[in-house]
């Protein structure tokens, strides 16, 4: 067996700590998900009940969650998807310009999520608790009453990167985080939108194409619904991963420059280069021309002139000094002609 690729998730708590791995065996792709820590046992088991669960709350022509065989008691196996991820499909259409089937795609993954599960019109009184202990609340009032406004099993792991479109197929291939009890729909909307724009592409340039609120107002995701699941996300990252969630979200805090951004800043740097190559240039043609003038005749000429006053009067002595005054003289006596010449 090949191992074709593994991320290990070290950042997380003991509890979750797995290690995902693309393997070949005898010509054929698997994922293998696997404990790093005795204690993410509990997580790989919960991982194979959650995935059941999954297939009781799923409606036909949503979302379909790949396969899933034991690897033993400390891992889970899935067939390899073939196709292309959601993800990977909406940046194609940024990277083309092409708005229709951005929204095209975008479009029939919130229609799949409101159609593809059971859903309920609002949270249960009881059976809360896991939701209340993991996202930090369980009462949602900004929510409008719907038939679809709640998943009835909460599935939060619904990102673009984590959804393969296999010719009409839409497969689920990893679906780690599943809790008893409802969220908002709106949320799992809101986390695959933050984890697209604002993890993945921003610094492409991806908000000046369509904006993170421009699509979050497209699917009725205002202020205020914003900040409460901005909220229940960093609880969540507290739930997983503890007091070094900093370190996993050091992209969030660190200055991002935009590819738009450093585009600008490159055609400032050329053209200081430009100006700069210019100068030099111009540095370039007077150390020519001077060249030229040191190595003429005429200046060879002055130069032996000079040199022959310097022996005949040496600089600094009396004799310099007087015959100095006397040219002075001259010239001042010259000028006083002149101007008796030409009055005017």
């Amino acid at each position: 067996m090949d191992v074709l690729y593994t991320k290990y998730n070290y950042h997380r708590l003991p509890p979750f700590q797995v290690a995902t791995s693309i393997v070949l065996n005898e010509g054929r792709k698997r994922v293998i998900k696997r404990a790093l820590t005795p204690q993410a046992t509990a997580h790989i088991a919960r991982i194979r009940r959650d995935h059941r669960l999954f297939g009781d709350t799923t409606v036909k022509g949503g979302f379909e969650l790949a396969d899933l065989q034991d690897e033993g008691e400390t891992a889970v196996g899935y067939n390899f998807i073939e196709g292309s991820s959601l993800d990977g499909l909406l940046f194609q259409a940024f990277q083309d310009g092409d708005r229709d089937r951005y929204w095209a795609l975008m479009d029939d993954y919130v229609r799949r999520l409101r159609t593809g599960f059971k859903t309920v019109p609002r949270p249960p009184r009881d059976g809360q608790t896991e939701i209340e202990q993991v996202f930090g609340r369980s009462d949602f009032g900004f929510v409008p009453e719907a038939p679809d406004a709640y998943l009835a099993l909460s599935a939060i792991d619904l990102i673009f990167d984590n959804v393969i479109l296999a010719g009409t197929r839409h497969v689920l291939v990893d679906n780690e985080w599943v809790f008893s009890g409802c969220v908002p729909v709106g949320y799992v909307i809101y986390r695959a939108l933050f984890e697209f724009y604002e993890l993945k592409w921003r610094e492409c340039g991806i908000d000046r194409f369509v904006s993170f609120q421009t699509a979050a107002r497209r699917y009725g995701l205002e202020d205020t619904a914003l900040a409460a699941y901005r909220d229940m996300e960093d609880n969540f990252q507290t739930y997983v991963c503890g007091a070094q969630r900093a370190n996993f979200n050091l992209r969030y805090l660190k200055r991002v420059e935009t590819i738009p951004h450093m585009q600008d800043v490159i055609t400032q740097q050329a053209r200081r280069i430009h100006d700069q190559d210019a100068a030099l240039q111009d540095l370039t043609n007077k150390a020519m021309v001077l060249d030229e003038i040191l190595n003429s005749y005429g200046y060879r000429m002055l130069s032996a002139g000079c040199r022959m006053i310097d022996r005949a009067l040496p600089p600094e002595t009396r004799r310099r000094r007087w015959v100095g005054k006397l040219f002075h003289g001259i010239t001042a006596v010259e000028k006083r002609a002149r101007k008796l010449r030409n009055p005017d």
